[in-house]
């Protein structure tokens, strides 16, 4: 016998299946999404290795330390975009990702934040807050860490 299609058995604009139809959507739309964020996260890889390039040659870091240091800072606050995001359209729920709402957003204030500071200040003054800007960021990376855990 012949394999009998979908649309033959429950056909899809059928009133018994709009919630089909919602839940459908609702994992295209996570999915189209998701599929952005890999870009994105392979956009964070590219940047990495183009620092990793600047930084062992001294001579060339030497005349492109404002460039290579926005591309660090603000290449580091995308991903903490990045970070929320994979959170937000996680196929899991929320409610089952983190049993402590107050602290997840938390999390997410102080990775944003502590992403996004840094890279106004190095924008700013590179020679002023060069320092001040490396400790705010390694600070982020533990939250950074957090997040991943709690994702995994």
């Amino acid at each position: 016998p012949l394999p009998i299609p979908f649309e033959d058995v429950a056909p899809v604009n059928d009133s018994r299946n709009v919630l089909l139809l919602y839940r459908l959507q609702q994992f295209n739309t996570k999915s189209y999404i998701n599929f952005l964020l890999a870009i994105m996260c392979l956009v964070y890889v590219g940047i990495n290795v183009a620092c990793l390039v600047l930084n062992s040659m001294p001579s060339v870091l030497k005349e492109n330390q404002v460039v290579f240091h926005r591309m660090e800072f603000w290449g580091t606050f995308m991903f903490s975009l990045v970070d929320v995001m994979s959170l937000m359209y996680s196929p899991k729920p929320l409610g089952r990702i983190c049993d402590n709402p107050f602290a997840l957003k938390l999390f997410i204030f102080l990775n944003v934040t502590a992403s996004l500071i840094p890279a106004i200040l190095i924008t700013a003054d590179m020679e002023e807050f060069e320092v001040v800007s490396h400790e705010i960021e390694y600070a982020n990376e533990l939250t950074m860490v957090l997040i991943d855990l709690v994702i995994l």
